[in-house]
C-alpha cells in the first residue's frame, strides 16, 4: 500500500502537465516526494499496527469465547449431576412426609431401621459418584448411614455444611468445603438439605458425600481443559474443587472474590485478574450452575490466549517489514528513475507504463484526486467495478461527472442526493470510510484517505459475498433450515412483540400449538426423507391458511406455532382458523407416488386473556394441546384455567406413582379364562391395581397413561410380570396366566434378560406365561419389535395379539408374526347379538383363527346367549363377568363357573 500512495503522489504531481500530449516532466524538489512517501507508510504501518492489535483482541475475545462455552458446558454437567443427587435426597426426604419429627428421639424411630438403610442403600447404588448417604438430628448425631450398620455414633455439629443447612430457609441445597470425612479420610464434598418438622421448625439433615476424586476422573480427563484452570465454587467465593490443584487451593477463599461477584452483576461473566499464585495476568469466565448455589470459572493465562497471537503478529511484522524494505527500496528506485526522467520524456512514459501496471494488477478498486476533485489516476479494477467507460476516467475528469455517470450506470446507492452527498463529505478535509449499497445489490467498502497537497486517495473494496454470508449465517440463526419458516427463538421474538404492541396499542392475538398426530409413526415406518418431506409439504398449506400479518414458526420435531393477529372478534377468528387448519392438513398428501394422511391437534390461547407473558401463552397452549390430544387428537382446544389444575394433579399423580414403585402398593387382579369347550377354567388374565393411600383402589385406566408418559411403565412393568409369574407357580400346572405388555417395554434392551430372571426365580415353565400386545406394537418400528418377538416366542412364551380388529390393517399384522392367540375385543362381543355386522366380524374372526389355527379368545362375555353364540361360531376361549370378574388372588377360584353348569348353555 506504501509503494502505491507513493506512487500515486508522484502521478498526482505529474498530472498538473497539460494532458492532451505527453510533455517533460517539471522539476519539483524531491523533499516533497520523499515527504508524501514516509506519510503514507506511515499510513500503511499504522494499518498494519491496527490490525496486529485487533488481532490480538480478537485472539483474546477467542480465549474469553471458549473459555465461557467449556465453562457453560462444565455448569450443566455439574447441574444435571447435582440434580441426580438432589432428586434422591428430595425423594428420601419426602418418602416419610407428614410423619413427626419433631423431636430426636422421633427422627431417630421413622429413620434408624433396618430398613431405611436398605432403601438408602439401593439409592446409593444407583447414584457411583455418591461415597454415602446420611441423615442426622437437630443435635448432629448420626442417625443413619449408608456407610455401616448399624450406624456408627459419630457427630458432625461442627461441620460446615450441618451449620448452614440449619440456617438456611430459602430451601436450597447447602455444599460444604472440602473435607476429611471420618470414615476413611478421603477427601469430600458434601451436599445436604435441610429437614423440617411440620411447622417449618429444623429437625436435622440429610445429606450426600461425594469424593473429590470424582470431579477429578470428569474435570481431569477432559482434554479440552487441559490447558485452562477449572474451579468449583461457592456462592461466596470458596474454592469447592480446583483443577489443575498442584498447591492445594481446594477450601480457600478467591483472593478475587469482589472481582467475579462485581462481574457476575454486571453481567460480563468474564474477566481479567493478575493471579497472585503464579503472577500471571489470566482471562477468567465465570457461569453459575443452573438451580444451584455454585459457579463454574475457567481461567486462561494471557500468554496462552496470545501465543497464536503473537506467531501471527511475527509473521506479520516480517512481511511488512520485507514490504517496507522493498517499498523503500523502490523509492529509491523511483527518485533515481524521477531523475532520468527530468532528462527524457520516453523515460517518464515508461515510468508511467510502470505505475499503471501497479495499479491494475491489485485486487480492489483504487482512485486518485487533487485538492480541486480533479482525478489523477484511476485502476482498472475501479472502472469496472462502477460499470465506466475509458473516457469517463481520463485524468482530469471532475470527481462530480464521475459520480453521476456511477448514477446513471446504476452502480451507485438509490439516494437521489447520492453524487452531492458524496462531494460534501470529500469537502470536509479528514479522512473517513463509508459502506455503499448499491441499487444492483452489490456492497462496497470505501476508506478515503487525505493527502499532504490537499487530494485524497481511496480504496474500494466489494465486500457483496462477506455481507451475503453474514445475511445468510443471521437468517440460520432464526429460521428452521427444513421449512424456511421462523424457529422457536424468533416465534418467541414475535410473541414478546406482540404483547409488546398490545400493550401501547391494545391490540390482542392468539398463539396457537400444532402436533402433527401419526407422524412419527410414519416417519418410523416411511423413512426420514418422506418425513421431511410432509413437514415441507404442512409448512406449505400453513402458509396459505394465514395472513400477512401472522407469523407461522417451526418449534422442532413435528410441532408447529401460529402468531394470529386478531381484532374484537378474536375467540371467533381463531376457532375459524383452527377449523381450516384441521380440514386442510387431513388432506392426504402425495409423496413419491403414496398417498399420506395424517392429523394434528391445536391449542390456543388468547392474549391478554388467557396471560400477558411469552412463556406463560406457550405454556398454556401447551397445557391446550395436551387437552386435545387426550380427547383423541385431530381436534382443538381453547385453554381453560381448570387444565393448570388438571397439569398438577397429573404431575402431583406421576410423584405419588413414583413412591407407590418404591413402595409397592400395587395388586394383582385375576379374571379367568374359559375353555369353551370343555367348558372349564384353563388360565387367568392378571390386571393390576393400585391401592393408592388416598384415592382408593385405581384402576389400569387412570394410571397406565401415565406411567407410560412417564417412563414408569418400565419398572411396573416388570414387577407386574414378577408376581404374576410368583402366584402362578401356586395355580395347577394346567392352567397358564396371562400378562399385558407395553408397547414402550419392547423397547428395554434388557426385556429379554429380565423375563429369563423371572422365570428362574419365580421357577414357572415358559409355556405357562402368555404376554399380550396390541397393534400398537406392531405399527411402529414393527421390524424391530418383530425381532423381540420371536426371540420372547423362542424361549417358550405364548404371544397373545389383544383387541384384534379395531387397528386399520389387523389383518396384515397377522401375516407378519406367528401369533399364538387372537384376543376378540369386547366392543364386537357386546353388540353381535343386536347388531349383525359386529356378528359377521366375529364370525369372521373365529373361522380366521381356524384357518391359521390359531386359538381365539372372546373379551367381555357377559350373557349366556352371547356365550351360546361364541361356541357356535367356533370361538374356543372366554372371559368375562358371566364366569367371574377380577378378584384379588385370595379370592381367586378355578372351579367350573356357574354360568357352565346351567342346561340353557349346555344345550347350546
Amino acid at each position: 500500500m506504501g509503494m502505491l500512495d507513493n506512487t500515486a503522489a508522484d502521478i498526482e504531481r505529474a498530472s498538473d502537465a497539460p494532458t492532451d500530449a505527453p510533455s517533460p516532466p517539471k522539476a519539483i524538489p524531491l523533499r516533497r516526494l520523499w515527504q508524501a512517501a514516509i506519510v503514507l507508510l506511515g499510513l500503511s504501518l499504522g494499518a498494519v499496527g491496527f490490525t496486529i492489535w485487533q488481532l490480538r483482541n480478537d485472539a483474546i475475545q477467542h480465549a474469553i469465547s471458549e473459555s465461557g462455552n467449556i465453562a457453560a458446558v462444565l455448569a450443566g454437567q455439574m447441574s444435571r449431576s447435582l440434580h441426580s443427587i438432589d432428586a434422591v435426597l428430595l425423594e428420601i426426604r419426602s418418602a416419610n412426609k407428614g410423619l413427626d419429627i419433631s423431636t430426636p428421639e422421633k427422627l431417630r424411630s421413622i429413620y434408624d431401621r433396618k430398613e431405611m438403610h436398605d432403601t438408602m442403600r439401593e439409592h446409593l447404588a444407583s447414584l457411583p459418584q455418591i461415597f454415602n448417604i446420611v441423615i442426622a438430628d437437630e443435635n448432629g448425631q448420626l442417625v443413619v448411614s449408608t456407610a455401616a450398620w448399624p450406624t456408627p455414633p459419630i457427630n458432625i455439629s461442627d461441620r460446615d455444611y450441618f451449620k448452614s443447612a440449619r440456617a438456611r430457609t430459602d430451601g436450597k441445597l447447602s455444599t460444604s468445603v472440602p473435607i476429611r470425612n471420618r470414615i476413611d479420610g478421603n477427601q469430600t464434598i458434601v451436599f445436604a438439605r435441610r429437614l423440617e418438622t411440620a411447622s417449618g421448625a429444623f429437625a436435622g439433615v440429610i445429606f450426600a458425600s461425594v469424593n473429590s476424586n470424582y470431579f477429578e476422573a470428569i474435570y481431569g480427563s477432559t482434554q479440552s481443559i487441559r490447558s485452562l484452570i477449572f474451579n468449583l465454587i461457592r456462592e461466596d467465593g470458596t474454592i469447592l474443587f480446583r483443577h489443575p490443584d498442584p498447591v492445594g487451593f481446594a477450601g480457600k477463599r478467591l483472593s478475587q472474590e469482589a472481582t467475579w461477584q462485581d462481574s457476575l452483576q454486571r453481567g460480563t461473566r468474564s474477566f481479567r485478574i493478575l493471579a497472585k499464585s503464579d503472577g500471571n495476568y489470566r482471562y477468567v469466565s465465570v457461569r453459575p450452575v443452573p438451580e444451584y448455589p455454585l459457579f463454574v470459572n475457567i481461567s486462561i493465562t494471557e500468554n496462552t490466549a496470545l501465543a497464536g497471537w503473537l506467531r501471527r503478529s511475527a509473521t506479520i511484522g516480517l512481511g511488512s517489514a520485507a514490504l517496507l524494505l522493498c517499498s523503500i527500496y523502490l523509492l529509491i528506485a523511483i527518485t533515481r528513475q524521477f531523475r532520468s526522467l527530468s532528462k527524457s520524456e520516453t523515460s517518464l512514459l515508461r515510468t508511467s507504463q510502470q505505475l499503471d501496471a501497479a495499479l491494475n494488477n491489485m485486487a480492489h478498486g483504487i482512485s486518485m484526486f487533487d485538492s480541486r476533485n480533479r482525478l489523477v489516476v484511476c485502476n482498472n479494477q475501479y472502472a469496472a467495478m462502477y460499470h465506466l467507460t475509458p473516457d469517463q476516467v481520463k485524468p482530469g475528469a471532475p470527481a462530480r461527472d464521475i459520480l453521476e455517470a456511477r448514477v446513471a450506470a446504476g452502480a451507485a446507492p438509490a439516494s437521489r442526493s447520492f453524487a452531492a452527498d458524496r462531494l460534501a463529505d470529500m469537502s470536509q478535509g479528514k479522512d473517513y470510510s463509508i459502506t455503499d449499497y448499491l441499487r444492483d445489490g452489490r456492497v462496497i467498502a470505501i476508506n478515503h484517505q487525505r493527502m499532504a497537497n490537499g487530494g485524497w486517495v481511496a480504496v474500494h473494496h466489494d465486500i457483496t459475498v462477506q455481507k451475503r454470508a453474514e445475511a445468510e449465517l443471521a437468517h440460520m440463526a432464526r429460521y428452521d433450515a427444513l421449512t424456511g419458516l421462523a424457529n422457536r427463538a424468533l416465534f418467541l421474538e414475535k410473541v414478546n412483540e406482540g404483547l409488546a404492541r398490545m400493550a401501547n396499542q391494545g391490540d390482542p392475538f392468539s398463539v396457537l400449538m400444532l402436533d402433527l398426530d401419526r407422524f412419527k409413526q410414519v416417519n418410523d415406518s416411511l423413512g426420514h426423507a418422506i418425513g421431511d418431506s410432509i413437514l415441507k409439504a404442512v409448512a406449505d398449506r400453513l402458509r396459505r391458511l394465514v395472513r400477512d400479518d401472522d407469523v407461522v414458526a417451526r418449534l422442532g420435531g413435528d410441532e408447529f406455532a401460529i402468531i394470529q393477529t386478531s381484532d374484537t372478534n378474536q375467540h371467533d377468528q381463531a376457532t375459524v382458523l383452527a377449523n381450516r387448519i384441521l380440514s386442510i392438513l387431513t388432506e392426504p398428501y402425495d409423496i413419491d407416488g403414496r398417498k399420506i394422511v395424517i392429523g394434528t391437534s391445536i391449542g390456543i390461547t388468547l392474549a391478554p386473556y388467557d396471560a400477558v407473558t411469552a412463556d406463560a401463552l406457550v405454556g398454556h397452549a401447551d397445557l391446550a394441546l395436551y387437552k386435545a390430544k387426550s380427547e383423541g387428537r385431530n381436534r382443538f382446544r381453547f385453554f381453560e384455567t381448570a387444565m393448570e389444575a388438571e397439569a398438577r394433579e397429573r404431575r402431583d399423580l406421576e410423584e405419588d406413582l413414583r413412591r407407590a414403585i418404591l413402595r409397592e402398593e400395587f395388586e394383582l387382579h385375576y379374571q379367568t379364562i374359559i375353555d369353551v369347550g370343555r367348558r372349564e377354567c384353563c388360565g387367568a388374565e392378571a390386571l393390576v391395581r393400585w391401592r393408592h393411600p388416598e384415592r382408593g383402589l385405581l384402576f389400569p385406566d387412570q394410571f397406565i397413561g401415565l406411567a407410560e408418559d412417564s417412563g414408569l411403565i418400565m419398572p411396573l412393568g416388570e414387577w407386574i410380570l414378577r408376581r404374576a409369574c410368583t402366584d402362578a407357580i401356586q395355580w395347577p400346572s394346567q392352567l397358564k396366566v396371562a400378562v399385558n405388555l407395553s408397547p414402550l417395554q419392547l423397547k428395554q434392551t434388557n426385556l429379554l434378560d429380565a423375563l429369563k430372571s423371572i422365570l428362574r426365580e419365580s421357577g414357572l415353565d415358559s409355556r405357562r406365561l402368555e404376554l399380550e400386545i396390541t397393534e400398537t406394537v406392531l405399527v411402529e418400528k414393527n421390524e424391530e419389535n418383530l425381532a423381540v418377538l420371536h426371540e420372547i416366542k423362542d424361549l417358550g412364551i405364548s404371544i397373545v395379539l389383544d383387541d384384534f380388529g379395531t387397528g386399520y390393517s389387523s389383518m396384515r399384522y397377522l401375516q407378519m408374526f406367528p401369533f399364538d392367540k387372537i384376543k376378540i375385543d369386547k366392543s364386537f362381543i357386546q353388540s353381535m347379538i343386536n347388531h349383525a355386522d359386529s356378528a359377521a366380524i366375529v364370525c369372521a374372526i373365529t373361522g380366521l383363527g381356524r384357518g391359521l389355527d390359531t386359538e381365539t379368545t372372546a373379551e367381555g362375555v357377559e350373557t349366556a346367549d352371547q356365550l351360546a353364540f361364541l361356541r357356535t361360531a367356533g370361538c374356543q376361549l372366554a372371559q368375562g363377568y358371566l364366569f367371574s370378574r377380577p378378584v384379588p388372588l385370595s379370592a381367586l377360584t378355578f372351579e367350573r363357573p356357574e354360568a357352565l353348569r346351567s342346561g340353557g348353555v349346555k344345550a347350546a
